[in-house]
């Protein structure tokens, strides 16, 4: 396995040798991302996805990934690379106002004749035709699967900037190996929280990998030790024990997975009332509603009705006039603008229990009705 650095300088040498392939043709502005229908892009271009060329360019040093698995360009490596490769004439990056965005976005030229009679950035419309492009990307696709990295392409873009196929005719070729990424991630995200700047930028800093397995085992063990850390500084401040689970249900991936997932203790009870309350509050922010819904595995949709607690009528009374729970219980039991039916049905249904008989004639009483049935004057 290479050192990060090797793996920067190999990948960086095959889009330096692609981009010579293309120097023949019209000079033309390419969006790093993906803009908008109608403005070329790099993934247009190469007739892949946004996310496969953001991986091909982390692999090739020119994006970083940043907190939250955004990928953000960085165009000084790019000219710097430009430069250290003589291939200035060949490509050149700039910044431009696209309108509709906020923001000056990154575009790359590809190609190097008719410089002056080329369009602007961000302008709609195809791409000019690359000759032999689909033999260029079959080149460019060969030396990067034989160092592992995943790409797709073949000449699919080529098709789209003369027509408005939005398919992709190009193989298919795996994802960047995990180990590969994982490294990248550690040089831009960890490692730089630890060392100097200067030391990352050596390649004799990097030593070729081993057991790609003891790597992946010792960072879990690290990163399980904090985890447990966290949920016992959790419960600290809650004030609560956990309460165990069964390993079982610990290693059963399809066992609480979002929870795992996002490093959600599944022991404190604390931690999970907290959670409930604060997804309460976040539903009646967005939905602007109380009740949460959720399917809980039976393909059927549940619904969860905030009802306060009341210690008698008064406040019972209180607090369905402030929070309208008992309108909501009838909208989830019988669905939105089925009130009316749901509650004749509930009445009904709480009228026949025998369990609620006593309650339910005293509530009848209570409302000035009579149990007694009424004849009619005029029979």
């Amino acid at each position: 396995m290479m050192s990060v650095g090797g793996l920067e300088s190999t990948y960086s040498g095959n889009f330096a040798e692609f981009l010579l392939a293309a120097s023949k043709a019209d000079a033309h502005w390419y969006s790093v991302k993906c803009l908008s229908e109608g403005i070329p892009s790099l993934p247009d271009l190469f007739g892949i996805s946004e996310k496969k060329l953001n991986k091909f360019l982390v692999l090739s040093g020119f994006v970083k990934l940043v907190n939250g698995g955004c990928f953000r360009f960085w165009p000084d490596k790019f000219n710097n690379f430009l430069v250290m490769s003589g291939i200035g004439d060949c490509c050149e990056h700039t910044h431009f106002r696209v309108t509709g965005f906020s923001r000056s976005q990154h575009f790359i030229r590809v190609g190097s004749a008719k410089l002056t009679t080329m369009s602007k950035p961000g302008d709609i419309g195809p791409g000019p035709r690359i000759r032999n492009l689909r033999e260029v990307l079959r080149n460019f696709n060969k030396s990067n699967q034989s160092k592992t990295m995943p790409f797709s392409g073949g000449g699919a873009a080529q098709d789209r900037s003369h027509s408005s196929a939005s398919t992709t005719t190009a193989e298919s070729v795996p994802d960047p190996t995990v180990t590969e990424l994982s490294l990248l991630r550690m040089k831009s995200l960890l490692l730089p929280l630890l060392l100097k700047p200067e030391l990352l930028e050596s390649d004799s800093f990097w030593q070729p990998l081993g057991d790609s397995n003891a790597i992946v085992s010792v960072i879990l063990d690290i990163a399980k030790d904090l985890q447990a850390q966290k949920e016992d500084k959790l419960s600290e401040i809650l004030g609560t024990t956990r309460a165990p689970l069964s390993p079982q249900s610990k290693q059963n991936p399809s066992k609480y997975p979002t929870m795992k997932q996002y490093g959600i203790s599944l022991e404190d009870r604390r931690v999970h009332q907290s959670l409930l309350s604060e997804l309460y509050h976040v539903n009646k922010k967005h939905d602007n509603t109380t009740t949460l819904y959720c399917n809980v595995g039976n393909n059927k949709l549940s619904s969860f009705v905030f009802i306060p607690s009341s210690s008698d009528f008064g406040r019972l009374r209180v607090n369905e006039n402030s929070s309208k729970w008992f309108g909501h219980v009838l909208t989830a039991l019988g669905g939105l603008g089925n009130e009316n039916a749901t509650l004749v049905d509930l009445l009904t249904h709480i009228g026949r229990k025998e369990d609620y008989s006593d309650a339910w004639k005293e509530a009848v009483q209570l409302n000035g009705h009579s149990l007694v049935p009424r004849l009619d004057a005029t029979a």
